[in-house]
């Protein structure tokens, strides 16, 4: 049995620092192999796990001089992803004049909850979607920015796909004291456009093409 990895990152590129990941994970696997009794593991689990089965981890193939230009530049890029994102876009919208549920799910909500909206063509109209019975649902996209051993930055994703709500969970728009169902809740779909790149309306995700590793060799 081989030590535990080093904490510290020994990559000098994204490319090195998938190599390097994969490599730990690994190790960590056949660790806690001996160690502790390893049950069945369903999709979507009920809980954040490292798992080939429920997580994913991409490396971006891209390096940054400073940490905050690897921050600002992904927040640009998540935020302009989700703008006025379509169809969602106008389904709240309709939803805020008619005051009729929707008739689909709100995509966005896969990225967490709860969403503030705002429609100046409204007249600064407002509204929040929410989960009927949960406060709040955090993100199952987790953002790292990492110092590789040269010095420089990358960022690294890890996507847990566990169970976003209950299946008979519903979302609810508020708008002032009137409530809006939402009905279905969402898939996947958005969450995987935006990390793979393969988003036919922006095009494109940070520059430089990303590198995957499989989250979780546990």
């Amino acid at each position: 049995m081989g030590e535990l990895p080093s904490l510290k990152i020994q990559a000098a590129t994204p490319q090195d620092l998938v190599m390097e990941l994969e490599q730990g994970l690994e190790t960590i696997k056949q660790y806690m192999s001996t160690k502790v009794f390893r049950p069945a593991i369903q999709s979507p689990s009920s809980f954040d796990i490292i798992h080939p089965q429920v997580c994913k981890v991409w490396v971006i193939n891209k390096t940054y001089d400073v940490w905050n230009d690897a921050l600002n530049e992904f927040g640009r890029v998540y935020q302009d992803f989700r703008t006025k994102r379509h169809p969602d876009y106008k389904t709240v919208k309709d939803a805020m004049v008619s005051h009729k549920p929707m008739p689909q799910s709100v995509q966005r909500s896969a990225f967490g909850l709860p969403i503030p909206f705002f429609y100046r063509s409204l007249g600064n109209e407002n509204a929040t979607l929410k989960s009927k019975d949960y406060d709040r649902r955090a993100s199952p996209l987790w953002v790292r920015i990492i110092k590789l051993a040269n010095g420089k930055y990358t960022i690294a994703l890890v996507w847990f796909q566990s169970q976003f709500l209950p299946s008979d969970e519903r979302l609810e728009l508020h708008q002032h004291k009137r409530t809006i169902s939402s009905g279905q809740l969402p898939n996947n779909d958005l969450l995987e456009t935006f990390i793979t790149q393969s988003d036919p309306v922006k095009k494109k995700f940070i520059e430089g093409q990303g590198v995957g590793c499989d989250g979780g060799a546990l």
